[in-house]
């Protein structure tokens, strides 16, 4: 569980990242989301994420890629 607690407080501490992400330099934005999703997959290898830029705020996705066994760890 300790993973999972990685990920979120990894996510916490850097979700104005996301929130800008048409602002922030792209090899800076490239750090940051490779180092989110290494989080994610030592949690579990088989869930991915998808992150939304909008307007008003954004979307985090986490995804099992239409996996239905994985549906509860999402």
């Amino acid at each position: 569980m300790n993973q999972i607690n990685n990920f979120w407080n990894y996510f916490q501490q850097n979700n104005f990242v996301f929130l800008l992400l048409n602002e922030i330099p792209k090899d800076e934005l490239k750090i940051h989301f490779d180092k989110l999703i290494e989080m994610l997959h030592q949690y579990n290898q088989d869930l991915d994420i998808i992150i939304k830029n909008k307007t008003k705020g954004g979307e985090l996705i986490i995804t099992a890629n239409g996996n239905p066994y994985l549906f509860k760890e999402v």
